[in-house]
């Protein structure tokens, strides 16, 4: 499979699903809520179904998600296992789900799904309007007697939330797809045009990691330092940075999460 990843082979999104799990059955039991959290990830997946890709692709943050082993990350799959549920039992529900796992559509359908979730915890029956050629509202809500037509306008992320986003992701990822962990610092949040500079150097140290089968320190000037190991080595990372990924200028994104203050937002 992480051959397949590494040379961009075709694989099912079933396979890709195993991976996910497989990395966190390496990793929940360091975590107190890691039980918890990897029972979610399973149910999440068969809530969202088997065709449901869950593929790295970049702005689609959920998928993110899926591959964040760590206390917090543990804590918002068990939130967001709730709220999936939550959200398939309103009619048409299926069909904007299944829009989150394509890059063009994401937004849109999270928007929906959030707006919905609201909607439906503050008592009114909802249900999505099936797309026609014709304008049609996304939602429709009922409650004592009142009808609410909604069309549901999205507003894409803050650029600097995106990227320092997909700055993270790039490194987990390369360093996933290469048997390697890497743990490190963002000094500040990368710009779009070094994202590629940032998959490359961690390649390289990847190998390196490997082929010396030790650590090795990975520093762009400026921009970010990095330790990479072996995937079975992370014990030898300097220990301050063992559970450690951070990017300054950022607010940390399970820190202050609604979800944690309201039980009635999707949250990214």
């Amino acid at each position: 499979m992480i051959e397949k990843l590494k040379t961009n082979q075709p694989i099912s999104a079933s396979d890709v699903w195993e991976t996910i799990l497989r990395s966190h059955r390496e990793t929940y039991s360091r975590y107190p809520n890691g039980s918890e959290g990897l029972e979610a990830l399973q149910r999440i997946r068969d809530l969202l179904g088997p065709d449901w890709d869950p593929r790295y692709e970049p702005g689609i943050w959920l998928k993110y998600r899926l591959w964040r082993s760590n206390e917090p990350g543990y804590s918002w799959l068990c939130d967001f296992a709730k709220k999936l549920e939550i959200l398939l039992g309103i009619p048409g529900a299926n069909r904007v789900i299944q829009r989150l796992s394509n890059g063009r559509h994401y937004q849109g359908a999270w928007s929906e799904l959030d707006f919905a979730l609201k909607l439906s915890l503050s008592g009114f029956d909802c249900k999505f309007v099936q797309t026609t050629s014709s304008p049609t509202p996304d939602l429709v809500a009922n409650r004592k007697g009142t009808t609410l037509e909604v069309e549901v306008t999205s507003m894409s992320p803050l650029p600097t939330r995106g990227l320092a986003f997909s700055g993270m992701h790039t490194v987990e990822w390369t360093s996933f797809t290469h048997s390697a962990v890497a743990r490190g610092l963002f000094s500040r949040v990368p710009k779009p045009r070094e994202l590629e500079l940032i998959e490359e150097k961690v390649k390289l140290a990847c190998e390196e990691a490997n082929n010396k089968n030790g650590v090795v320190k990975l520093n762009i000037r400026g921009l970010m330092t990095y330790y990479i190991a072996p995937k079975d080595l992370l014990d030898q990372i300097p220990e301050r940075w063992r559970q450690s990924i951070l990017m300054k200028g950022v607010l940390g994104f399970d820190q202050g999460d609604p979800l944690a203050q309201c039980n009635t937002s999707l949250d990214l």
